[in-house]
């Protein structure tokens, strides 16, 4: 009898799991953009994709644990308390940081860990780790600013290009915008903003790496874009025009793309870039910042050379990228909020920044690598000349918007 009761309790058993692979693995429910995964363009498959809003089936999300390989729920906090990691440096990494994930998702943090956990005490992994922890909060402050500003976004396609781990367009799709996909050329970071938009209702699919210069990589959204958004790309773009040229492409015919810049002439990105944290080299150009880059990195694959600006006279780059775009019918407007921080910013804050730097440049310039070392000291005399022989009396405003404004925000409309 007994012998029976087992046999039939196997049996369930594979039936079960049966049933269960056949639930994971069938396409019958799969949401409709992993029906319609997007193709290259050079293949037969001329699918459009697909927009979606963060509704996606719960069972999907089972399947996406399942492909992405994720751990299950508290697997951090068990780490934590075990010491289970995998190296010395990942346990430095997870009690220096676990203090901003506490409460938050831990298949996020688990990614992150993964990730940068290598040198758990480097400046680099202290910006790179921020960034993660705060991708949600800061895409909210970005929407809530572009709501403000009278921008809608309920009901609206959207598109974030360089979304690294798609915090602007969680944010998005929680007030109501239906997100067409995000672009980004690096995989380790959409490692972390395909768990993120799995954690917020949305398709871990939707998320590409592609090149936003490349026509054939953008070509399959053409027309379909309501929104785009760039935060903290265009540096890091080597060809404007295909940029600009693809944007535009992606606009319906209503559409408006929203930039944000960093502003090179800040004094404080002069003292601690917000790259890599490093002294003075905003102010170098792209030869010179590469090997700098090089000689910190040990590598070549330095890629902020196209710094820009929406002010006339304050040009890094050959081509101000404010022209390319208006060379496509895209035409700026600086954003309120840009306004608003111009507007905070006292004269005499920049001046005791551009001071600091002054009275310890040589202890600053010791942080520099001594091959681009006396180069960096001259485009900081450079800077520092510049800054305390500017009318800023006369022009407080213009002086704010130089070199107190850590970024600008910038709408391009057709």
């Amino acid at each position: 009898m007994r012998y029976r009761q087992n046999q039939k309790a196997i049996v369930a058993a594979l039936v079960l799991i049966a049933i269960l692979c056949w639930y994971i693995f069938s396409d019958s429910w799969k949401p409709q953009v992993e029906r319609n995964r997007l193709v290259s363009p050079s293949k037969a498959d001329t699918s459009r994709p697909v927009c979606e809003a963060a509704n996606i089936d719960p069972r999907s999300s089972l399947f996406a644990l399942v492909s992405l390989q994720v751990p299950p729920p508290g697997f951090f906090d068990t780490c934590l308390l075990s010491g289970d990691y995998h190296t010395a440096e990942q346990k430095a990494f997870a009690q220096a940081h676990v203090h901003s994930w506490r409460g938050s998702a831990a298949y996020l943090f688990e990614r992150v860990l993964h990730i940068y956990s290598g040198a758990p005490d480097s400046p680099q992994t202290r910006v790179w780790t921020e960034y993660s922890v705060t991708a949600n909060k800061r895409g909210a402050e970005t929407v809530s600013k572009m709501i403000a500003s009278g921008r809608t976004i309920a009901g609206k396609t959207v598109m974030d290009i360089g979304c690294a781990r798609g915090g602007l367009l969680v944010a998005m799709a929680e007030k109501g915008a239906r997100v067409c996909g995000g672009i980004e050329h690096s995989d380790s970071l959409l490692q972390i903003g395909r768990l993120n938009f799995l954690n917020n209702g949305l398709s871990p699919s939707l998320l590409h790496v592609r090149d936003a210069t490349v026509q054939a990589d953008m070509q399959p959204w053409f027309g379909m874009v309501d929104i785009v958004t760039a935060s903290a790309v265009i540096e890091h773009v080597s060809d404007v025009h295909m940029f600009a040229k693809n944007i535009k492409s992606l606009l319906t015919p209503t559409g408006f793309a929203f930039l944000e810049i960093p502003n090179p002439f800040y004094w404080n990105y002069v003292l601690k870039d917000g790259h890599y944290t490093w002294f003075g080299i905003v102010l170098l150009d792209v030869p010179h910042a590469s090997k700098y880059f090089k000689a910190m990195m040990g590598d070549d694959s330095f890629d902020s050379f196209y710094y820009c600006t929406p002010f006339p006279g304050k040009r890094l780059d050959r081509e101000n990228c404010f022209d390319v775009f208006a060379q496509y019918g895209l035409h700026y407007r600086v954003a309120d909020d840009t306004a608003k921080a111009v507007a905070s910013v006292s004269v005499q804050s920049v001046l005791n920044g551009v001071a600091e730097i002054k009275t310890n440049l040589e202890e600053h310039l010791l942080t520099v690598p001594e091959i681009v070392r006396s180069k960096v000291r001259q485009a900081t005399l450079e800077y520092i000349d510049e800054v305390e022989s500017f009318p800023y009396e006369e022009r407080p405003v213009q002086f704010a918007q130089y070199y107190g404004t850590e970024f600008w925000s910038v709408y391009f409309d057709q």
